[in-house]
């Protein structure tokens, strides 16, 4: 995730290796669960948030494909003149989307990076 909780509780969004090498003496929570997490910033992956250990329903680790995927659509989405916010949680449904689009009709954007089954595709509606 690139997103975090700084000890202000302020949203940090990771946007590159420098910005990431200059916070790692802080401390960051995961915006949802709260855990304490800390930042990868290694060469394969683009730097990001990650939990010390996976929370319970959480899933697998986000894929290199899907990190970069979505850095990509909200780069180019900014690029474009939209106003997009990363890793946005909606507390009502509990779910937290790639991508919000604000707009006049907001809209939310997913980067589909690993297989999803028809009913899990239907849930999101």
């Amino acid at each position: 995730m690139f997103v975090a909780l700084d000890k202000n509780n302020q949203r940090v969004t990771l946007t590159s290796h420098a910005q990431a090498a200059n916070l790692t003496h802080q401390t960051f929570h995961c915006p949802i669960c709260k855990q304490v997490v800390r930042i990868k910033n290694g060469t394969v992956m683009p730097a990001h948030f990650a939990h010390r250990s996976q929370p319970m329903g959480e899933g697998e680790p986000e894929s290199i494909e899907h990190l970069t995927g979505k850095w990509w659509l909200a780069s180019w989405l900014k690029q474009h003149g939209e106003q997009a916010t990363l890793e946005y949680y909606d507390a009502t449904i509990r779910q937290r989307a790639d991508l919000l689009v604000a707009s006049k009709t907001p809209r939310v954007l997913e980067f589909q990076a690993s297989p999803l089954s028809v009913p899990d595709l239907q849930k999101r509606k």
